[in-house]
């Protein structure tokens, strides 16, 4: 088989050939041999070529003490069986290695230069028939044994590892691997898992080379070209349709044009991300079909394929680069290992429970379909049309990539790494999810918040006082029309990770159905640390009822006026889970909670995403940069006036400061310490500022006025037991609640009775502090 000359595979193969003959002369098993590459990248030829030259150069290398190797190619799905068919192909000529399936297995061993393609899902459970004993005395692990006594090393290829080794089935891969007992363990992924990435046996190639080797595409472009004035009384996801196949189009005959023969290949993706099909997926998928029927483009004439669970048709040859199929309709179910170099545009439609998509989603049309760049630059580029109504895209690490807001990352020119123990309580309080008790919460919530009440002589003058105390706590309640933002025009470079702002937004007026959907979001957002699948419907129908209750509205009103209103809608939210949290706590025995150190020491987290409701605030010393502000509205800034003044005297001060670090208040990235409520309760503190000074002192503060928490004397204790401890273990640190009287900052050293008297408390002094 004659391949093309790619230095960056060449370069991979030099090094993860030199790992596998050191691990492969080491005692022991288990030895992890990570590879990491970007789709389009050619990871299976990759590893062909290597697993040929080890097989070939095994014999030569007589200072390892086995050279009968076996080998045992796991995959999940079906990809094992795209990956058995493609290296088949690979050693057919040369037979270098026999492939084999479960069926090929006759002998009650795996003999040497064998390669084994198995189905993860066959082996991580142990009722398959595989991994049973049968009659004859086989099962899978009976075979590894008998492979092991006869004198011959495993080595195991476990490719897309992140689906196998990570997440929920991390546990199950390790029993199996631990039965295996594999020689070397080579794991394969665009995105591997943390023990792997740990592994000092790594290789890693970038999307850049892969671009610049023109592998793939150098990048893509999101929803170019899209204007509002084109929606003419359409829905939003027909304009989407119609500006994608008017790309698809323009990309044939620019094909045409330059004497080649590929025809361009759309891909439609239906919202859900379960292979079952939802309600929103029949109607898109109906939308979608009757539309192309009228512009010639259906099932009967070859044009239209489809690949749903329960439904393939005209996928036949589909990757051909002829091939006539023009559109095909899908879901996830061909994200992993599906290769079809001529797909160039993608037009995603997501539900309501999902704002992302990844690049597996975008490598569906990064390959270049004749491994080259073209003089035309418009085929050099994939094209994406999505509903996502994000005003920022993110590039981060593969499966990472999101459509965010703002992205704050660690300076670490000036940060050094403080290492503190980090707490978390862990909750047995029944399930972690939304009840109906919820109701109560958001309703005196709403009380708290909007200044409504249950009680009236009528009903009718109650609805009227009501939106009146609702449009008094700053709530518009006359909403006619809801647009919704498009980013249009969005550049996106495949090989850079970070954000990429989109500057123009096109505003699209959303039907009915549309504003439920966007209003489930809100309620899917507004589930905090619940299950989100379990609680947001929940939050939806308690939403639902307060309008009715309290304010006599309904249906289509009621999504208009949160989506209208959404920021002091999440502060509602935000309410009522306090105020449930409160009352599931009183439910619930003291017992029902146990404190836990996080394993792993915290530090500044290396990046942080924030939303449309943050905005920049200048400070050249935060760790993490730039510095995001929380925007309250009518000029408020931060959490409350009292941290937004701290934060600047920390900035007229940052000549004595190395770094200073706003922390968050409920996340697992947060810094927090543990102290006991007046209750008895066990919570957690969340410090609200971290400082580095200049001199190496650690600062621990949180800006207080007097009395202004109920919990400020249980608190200030707290963290001046944890700063003794860390002063214990020689780390310099101070730390105090801070409060601000009069105008000077004043903190304490010592534990204290109350806020009230501050006579033996120090002024905060940066200054001093670095001396």
């Amino acid at each position: 088989m004659k391949l093309l000359q790619l230095e960056y595979r060449d370069e991979a193969i030099k090094q993860l050939k030199k790992y596998f003959f050191e691990l492969l002369n080491k005692d022991y098993h288990r030895h992890i041999i990570a590879f990491q590459a970007p789709t389009g990248s050619g990871k299976t030829v990759t590893m062909a070529c290597l697993l040929k030259e080890i097989v070939n150069e095994l014999p030569t290398h007589f200072e390892l003490p086995n050279r009968n190797v076996t080998y045992i190619w796991i995959a999940p799905n079906a990809l094992h069986l795209q990956s058995y068919a493609s290296l088949s192909h690979f050693y057919s000529e040369t037979r270098d290695i026999k492939t084999i399936s479960i069926d090929d297995i006759t002998d009650d061993c795996l003999k040497p230069n064998e390669m084994l393609f198995l189905n993860w899902q066959t082996i991580n459970r142990d009722d398959t028939i595989f991994m049973r004993e049968g009659e004859d005395g086989k099962s899978f692990y009976n075979i590894i044994n008998q492979t092991i006594l006869n004198d011959t090393e495993i080595v195991v290829i476990i490719d897309e590892e992140h689906l196998m080794a990570g997440g929920k089935t991390a546990e199950k891969a390790e029993k199996v691997l631990r039965n295996i007992k594999p020689k070397i363990e080579l794991r394969i992924s665009a995105t591997l898992t943390n023990n792997s990435m740990r592994s000092p046996y790594r290789v890693m190639i970038s999307r850049d080379e892969v671009v610049k080797a023109q592998m793939i595409k150098k990048g893509v472009h999101l929803n170019p070209l899209v204007r509002a004035e084109e929606q003419a009384g359409r829905d939003a996801d027909v304009v989407l349709l119609t500006k994608s196949l008017e790309k698809r189009v323009e990309l044939d005959k620019i094909y045409q044009s330059i004497g080649t023969n590929i025809r361009p290949l759309l891909l439609i993706q239906l919202p859900s991300d379960t292979a079952k099909v939802s309600t929103e997926d029949i109607r898109i998928r109906d939308t979608v079909v009757d539309y192309l029927s009228t512009v010639g483009i259906t099932e009967q004439n070859g044009k239209l394929a489809v690949w749903l669970s329960g439904e393939k048709t005209n996928l036949e040859d589909i990757s051909k680069p002829d091939n006539m199929v023009e559109v095909l309709l899908f879901k996830q179910a061909i994200a992993l290992g599906w290769d079809c170099p001529r797909a160039s545009v993608l037009l995603i439609y997501r539900e309501m429970k999902s704002e992302t998509f990844t690049i597996q989603t975008m490598g569906r049309i990064l390959r270049m379909p004749e491994q080259k760049h073209y003089n035309e630059e418009a085929l050099n580029y994939g094209y994406i049309y999505t509903n996502l109504n994000k005003n920022l895209i993110t590039i981060l690490p593969e499966e990472a990539d999101y459509i965010t807001e703002n992205k704050a990352t660690r300076n670490d020119e000036i940060y050094s790494a403080v290492e503190l123990k980090s707490y978390y309580i862990q909750k047995e309080i029944s399930r972690n999810r939304i009840g109906l008790h919820f109701r109560e919460a958001l309703f005196k919530a709403a009380e708290q918040l909007f200044n409504v009440s249950s009680v009236a002589t009528d009903e009718t003058s109650k609805y009227f006082k009501n939106k009146d105390a609702m449009v008094q706590s700053g709530i518009t309640m006359d909403v006619d029309n809801i647009e919704i933002g498009i980013p249009t025009d969005v550049n996106l470079d495949v090989t850079s990770v970070g954000a990429t702002r989109a500057d123009h937004v096109e505003k699209f007026a959303k039907t009915p159905y549309q504003l439920e959907q966007l209003f489930n979001r809100v309620c899917l957002a507004s589930c905090g640390d619940y299950q989100k699948d379990a609680s947001w419907e929940r939050i939806k129908y308690h939403t639902q009822l307060f309008f009715e209750e309290y304010l006599g509205l309904y249906g289509v009103v009621v999504y208009k006026i949160v989506l209208y209103n959404e920021d002091r809608f999440a502060d509602l939210f935000n309410l009522a889970r306090e105020i449930y949290a409160k009352l599931m706590e009183a439910k619930a025995s003291k017992n029902t909670a146990s404190l836990k150190e996080y394993e792993k020491p915290w530090d500044v987290p290396e990046f942080k995403i924030f939303n449309d409701k943050y905005v920049e605030y200048e400070a050249n010393a935060h760790a993490l940069d730039p510095l995001f502000a929380r925007n309250r509205g009518n000029s408020l800034l931060f959490d409350s006036a009292n941290e937004h003044q701290f934060i600047n005297v920390l900035i007229e001060n940052e000549q004595h400061i190395q770094w200073w670090y706003k922390n968050g208040s409920s996340n697992k990235e947060d810094f927090a310490i543990p102290y006991k409520k007046k209750n008895g309760t066990q919570s957690l503190f969340y410090v609200d500022i971290v400082i580095k000074f200049k001199n190496g002192l650690l600062g621990l503060f949180d800006p207080k006025t007097i009395e202004s928490d109920p919990e400020n004397v249980a608190k200030h204790n707290a963290l001046i037991e944890y700063i003794e401890e860390l002063n214990k273990q020689g780390k310099k640190a101070v730390g105090s609640i801070i409060i601000n009287n009069k105008g000077s900052w004043r903190y304490c050293n010592m534990r204290i009775e109350n806020d009230k008297d501050l006579t033996s408390w120090e002024f905060f002094n940066a200054a001093a502090l670095n001396k």
